[in-house]
Order: structure tokens, then sequence, then C-alpha cells
């Protein structure tokens, strides 16, 4: 157990692997070289023989390597030198990740070709995280390592996000800290058992798990500047697999975005972010901290949604929650981020003292989700509107049981009278109707 600080002193430097054609190659040998994003998103570039001369042929790769306009290969131009081919970052300090393979015509066991890499000069740079140049003592942190990014540099960590298999005991991103972790499409991959706190005034987009195995975040803090973007993932959220989830975040300022399942292409998880519990409450201005949840966001694989404390802020919710409690900000259901579908649009409990809950369940297409429902809604202050929600469809948006206290004013006032509260005990507060709804029981 050792404290690592990050110090991105590294030099930039071209990384080149280079891929030697080996053995008896054959026409229709194939020749494949699959490159891996930060994200851990593949691209297989596959390359068929058309001869047995590898010099020839290793020509022949090298320009159609150059030639692909995949993401992945068109940073790196490829040579041909005899029987094998560079490929050379075309920026220094920015990394690739490679492997080479060799199969047959239609994909068959390779038999006598071999075709094998090398990392001539691995890449360097102020950015990467496997550059030992960039760690105190030179030493890249390993489990239960505790991290710290701090002031001693403004060198954003870029590049080797994906710190598998490394279980941190404490992150701390240092208020003094201005650079940024990770991008949108490339976040952090990492495990940390103990509290993992960011406070500098960057970009942060982190992501929990190993795609193999549980790898949580214990505890997410947030306390960043207020215009920071903060993008969380989790790997392996999938009802048939192991889950990676952010076990509880508390969230204070900054603009905050769990990744829904329609978000997996940039994100390259699963499904929808997995968490606990969230708490979103700025210690100063409601528009210090704003939240989006995207849709999914549920631990699938235990069938078990997240619950949602919001003292202070604005939280935009696309689905399904265990409880929900308001105690002052705007939390709205739905919106048009993101489309909600049946599994995306039921809602455990709410209680709520203040602030509003605007219950507007969307599916993007100008109608409410499938089957909005609220199971119980315990309403003591603030308001409860219905206002914005949109046509129904099959299923009329229900709460089962609805209790209003005399500080609670609900609102369904939206021309549509598509809303029905099961049993309603009141005791007080105000009721907005629109023209032809009635209420039963209230």
């Amino acid at each position: 157990m050792a404290t690592r600080y990050w110090l991105g002193l590294g030099t930039a430097t071209a990384q080149k692997n280079t891929f030697t054609i080996g053995g008896t190659l054959e026409a229709g040998d194939q020749l494949i070289i699959t490159m891996t994003a930060e994200n851990l998103s593949t691209y297989a570039f596959t390359y068929e023989a058309a001869s047995s001369d590898k010099a020839a042929e290793a020509i022949l790769m090298a320009a159609a390597w150059n030639l692909s306009t995949n993401a992945l290969c068109t940073p790196i131009t490829a040579t041909a030198v005899g029987d094998t081919i560079e490929l050379l970052a075309d920026t220094e300090g920015v990394p690739f990740y490679a492997a080479a393979s060799t199969t047959e015509s239609g994909g068959g066991a390779a038999d006598d070709q071999t075709f094998t890499m090398a990392a001539t000069t691995p890449n360097a740079g102020p950015n990467d995280t496997a550059d030992t140049n960039n760690w105190s003592d030179a030493t890249i942190p390993v489990t239960n390592d505790t991290v710290i990014v701090d002031g001693r540099t403004t060198e954003s960590i870029l590049y080797g996000m994906n710190m598998t298999g490394v279980d941190l005991t404490k992150v701390h991103v240092m208020p003094s800290y201005t650079g940024s972790i990770g991008a949108e499409g490339s976040p952090l991959i990492i495990e940390c058992s103990g509290n993992f706190i960011i406070q500098g005034s960057g970009d942060y987009y982190i992501q929990c798990g190993n795609d193999a195995a549980d790898a949580d975040i214990a505890l997410l803090v947030i306390d960043a500047a207020v215009d920071s973007v903060i993008g969380l993932s989790s790997q392996k959220n999938a009802s048939a697999g192991n889950v990676a989830i952010f076990t509880a975040i508390v969230a204070q300022t900054g603009i905050l975005t769990l990744y829904g399942d329609a978000d997996k292409t940039t994100t390259n998880a699963q499904a929808g972010t997995a968490f606990g519990t969230l708490y979103v409450a700025s210690s100063e201005r409601e528009t210090d901290i704003s939240v989006i949840v995207g849709d999914g966001c549920t631990d699938l694989k235990n069938a078990v949604a997240g619950t949602i404390y919001l003292g202070r802020g604005t939280l935009a919710c696309y689905s399904a929650a265990a409880l929900i409690h308001v105690n002052a900000g705007t939390f709205t259901v739905g919106g048009s981020d993101y489309v909600m579908d049946e599994d995306d649009d039921n809602i455990a409990a709410v209680i709520q003292f203040g602030g509003t809950f605007d219950w507007q369940p969307s599916n993007g297409a100008g109608l409410a989700s499938p089957s909005p429902a609220i199971a119980s809604y315990q309403h003591f202050g603030g308001r409860l509107t219905a206002e914005n929600m949109p046509a129904t469809q099959t299923t009329v948006p229900t709460i089962t049981s609805y209790i209003q206290g005399t500080g609670a004013e609900i609102d369904t006032d939206n021309g549509l009278a598509n809303v029905a509260i099961t049993a309603w005990l009141r005791t007080g507060g105000e009721i907005t109707l629109s023209a032809g709804q009635f209420v039963l029981g209230a």
C-alpha cells in the first residue's frame, strides 16, 4: 500500500509496433490486427493474402491499412519493411492498443503461417497512465494504493484508461487540479473500494468495472467546479453477467450524467449505469448541481433499482427507482434526452417535503412511456405536477397510493385527463385539475 501522485512528467514519444509475417504464407491466409480503443471497443483490421510472397504482401497490407477509414486506424501510419509492417502513431504521446493473429481463409485455424507483434517503441507522454514518468516514485498505481491528483501538474489523464484489475483504496482529485480525467467515450476504467473524491475544475469520465467481474466504486463524492462535466458508466451491467456498481454517489456541484442504456455504444458498457444510492444536494446555489440519470440505470443483474435523494439542485431521471426523496429543488421524471420503456417508468415510492416533482415519463415521440406507475406517494410539501405529462399510451399513468398533506400541491392540469390515483388520502393541500378531470377518494 502506497500513495501515488500524478505528475504528468512523461516526454511525448511516438509509439511504433512491428508486425512480422512468418512461416509459410499461402494465398487466402488472413492476417489480422485487432485494435482496442480506450473504452475497450474493438476493430479487427483483416487482410487476406493474395500470394506466398511475404514482402509483397506486407506492402499490400500496409497500403490497405493506410486506406482504412476506421477511427482506430486513421491516427496510425503503416509502412512495409521487408516481411514486416510497422505501425507508427501519427501523434507523439497518443498510444494505440493492438494485437496480431492469423487464420485461414474463412476463419479456420492457421496452419504454417505466423503473424506476430512486437512493441518496438512504447508510447510515452504526459497524459498516459502507463508511463512511469507520470507517477511519483516512477511507479504505476496497483491494488490497495491511494492516488492523489493535485496542482503539481495541469496535465490531463487521457490515455491508459483501462486500469482493469486495479482496486484502489482511495482516489482524491484535489481542488488545485485543473486538468481532466478521461474524455467522452474514453472513461477511466477503475475499481475503488474506498472513497473516490472529485474536487478539481476539469471534466471527469469514470467507469467502474473490469468487464469480467464485480468491480465497484464504494463512494463517489463530486464537489467539482460548477461547470465541470462528469460522466459515469459501469461495465458488465447485464442481468446475465457480473455487475459493477457505484454503491453511493454524493453530488454537490457540477454537471453530472449517469449514462443510460442508449449510451452503450459511447461507453462500451452493456446497459445503463448501475448505482445504489444517489444523493444530490448543492451546498450553496441550486444551479451549482444538475444531474441526468439516463435510461436503464439500475442493477439489472440483481433486479434492484436505485434510491435518489434530492436536497437542492435539478435532476432529470429516465430510470426506474426504488425510492425518490425530494426535499427541495426540481426533480423531473422524463424529458427529451432518453426514451423510457416499460422497464424505466416504474417508481416504487416517492416521499416529498418540498421542491417540485415533475412527472412526465416519455418515450421521446410525444407520448408517455408505456406503463408509468408510482406505487406509493407520500406528499407533505412542495408541488407534484403532471401538467407536462405527454399523451398516454395504452396504460394510464397511475399512482396506487397517494397521501396529500396540508402543505402539498398537486396539479394534473395537462388537458389530457390521463392520470389515475387509486387510493387518495387527503388531509389538506391544493388540487388543480383539467376540465373534465375528477377526483375519487380525495
